[in-house]
């Protein structure tokens, strides 16, 4: 039905419910969490659970890129999540550069990137490790 870890939505839920893989009770309260957005709700196939995950303070979270460049440069970028968000819609039309690393060499798509801190998604969501020895690392916590 799922793969190892999946996003649960409401009819998911209900469908679970509807199949006995979880209580009325176990229902009412895991809706009530997704409904209150206090939560992200998955399911973890391999331990048969459902996982509920109460959700970070939006406003706490910072953006982190880290830079080293084959030059030299190191660059270090700690930003809170929403500035940082404005900043990468100003900046996506034009050329991204960090430490001298132009984000465009390496297919770093801005539209993805704000795209994944509205799904509220966190850890290390880019990774470059290029031939000529540029290291970059976009970092969401």
């Amino acid at each position: 039905m799922f793969g190892k870890k999946k996003d649960v939505k409401r009819m998911e839920i209900l469908n679970m419910l509807a199949d006995g893989k979880i209580t009325a009770d176990e229902a009412t309260k895991i809706l009530d969490k997704m409904d209150n957005d206090n939560a992200s709700v998955e399911v973890d196939e391999v331990k048969e659970e459902i996982v509920v995950k109460p959700k970070k303070d939006f406003t706490k979270k910072m953006f982190r890129v880290v830079v080293d460049s084959s030059d030299g440069d190191k660059v270090r970028v700690n930003i809170p999540i929403a500035l940082a968000k404005g900043a990468l819609n100003a900046t996506k039309s034009s050329n991204m550069k960090i430490g001298g690393v132009d984000m465009d060499d390496y297919g770093i798509d801005i539209d993805q990137i704000i795209k994944m801190i509205d799904e509220d998604l966190e850890g290390e969501i880019v990774t470059v490790d290029s031939a000529d020895g540029d290291i970059v690392r976009i970092v969401i916590d």
